[in-house]
């Protein structure tokens, strides 16, 4: 064993620091994945997805649907800014819509 580590001293070390900053890192990456998660609640924006307002406002997606005057089987990936100009509205009026909608469904709910 001695003559092992003689002979092999700097990739024993080497090893053990890309060893060291793997798990380092490591860490780090796991602590960053489980706060990850779409933050509750978040303030709707232009940008933001219907399902990912569903998602952050704890809302079922057929009742998301309806607050978004929205019909099954629509397109894929549209904004809120992209269907408030569809519908003829601001980003901000129908933004107001949607918390409204948020807060009727969560009052009929009970939370």
């Amino acid at each position: 064993m001695a003559a092992f580590w003689r002979r092999n001293r700097l990739l024993v070390l080497a090893f053990a620091i890309v060893l060291g900053l793997a798990v380092f890192f490591g860490v780090g990456a796991i602590r960053k994945a489980r706060d990850f998660d779409v933050a509750k609640e978040q303030p709707i924006a232009a940008w933001m997805t219907p399902r990912f307002v569903s998602h952050s406002w704890d809302v079922p997606r057929e009742a998301m649907m309806d607050i978004l005057r929205l019909e099954e089987g629509g397109r894929g990936r549209v904004t809120l800014e992209e269907l408030a100009e569809e519908k003829g509205l601001t980003v901000e009026a129908y933004i107001g819509e949607i918390e409204a909608g948020i807060a009727a469904f969560r009052a009929a709910q009970g939370k």
